[in-house]
């Protein structure tokens, strides 16, 4: 009796495994898992970086003009399966919908329009293949953001604000299981000296 009741715990355990939460992803029922390989900044040359200067405001030596322009960054994603064991198919792969993008700074003043940019979610549609390696750019400080509280006020000063940027991104597999995945960004908050020698057409 005692045998049969060590092959029946045996056999139930792989089943409670396989079908269980993943406590990976906010408890989702999914076998994949959505991961962020890196997230970098895109400088005003078009580099990758992995700590962003954001200029608040852009004064070309012409003197004729100024403006403002928001920052990008490149994430890249890949999926896997929990289990290297299971053999993955089409419901497993992630498309992700959306991202929002919050800041935080290190000296912990964090209240959103006074001490950092307000948070802010935006749309998208990736797809990431089980194994597969994607690739997408987003705007992670707006514009907008530094045409308010507290960006608009280091303009003219030597002042700097130190944030990370905090990303988040939503999605589910195609079997409509949710993933999330969170990527983070130093950002250097400064009128920075430009070198531009006209403004833009």
């Amino acid at each position: 009796m005692a045998k049969k009741i060590t092959i029946l715990v045996l056999a139930i355990l792989p089943f409670l495994f396989f079908n269980s939460c993943n406590v990976l992803e906010n408890k989702t029922r999914s076998a994949s898992v959505l991961l962020i390989t890196s997230l970098v900044g895109i400088s005003g040359g078009g580099e990758d970086t992995t700590a962003l200067d954001s200029d608040v405001v852009i004064n070309p030596a012409s003197g004729k003009c100024y403006y403002v322009k928001g920052d990008f960054a490149k994430v890249t994603f890949t999926a896997k399966l929990l289990s290297p064991v299971r053999t993955p198919t089409f419901y497993n792969d992630i498309r992700v919908q959306r991202y929002r993008v919050r800041y935080i700074r290190t000296d912990g003043r964090n209240i959103e329009g006074v001490d950092v940019p307000n948070s802010y979610e935006g749309a998208m549609d990736i797809y990431v293949p089980i194994d597969g390696t994607v690739s997408w750019s987003f705007d992670i400080v707006r514009t907008t953001a530094k045409e308010m509280p507290p960006l608009i006020n280091l303009i003219g000063t030597n002042n700097v604000i130190e944030a990370i940027a905090i990303v988040d991104f939503y999605g589910e597999d195609i079997a409509g299981n949710k993933v999330t995945a969170q990527g983070k960004l130093t950002i250097y908050f400064r009128d920075w000296a430009n070198f531009d020698s006209d403004c833009p057409q």
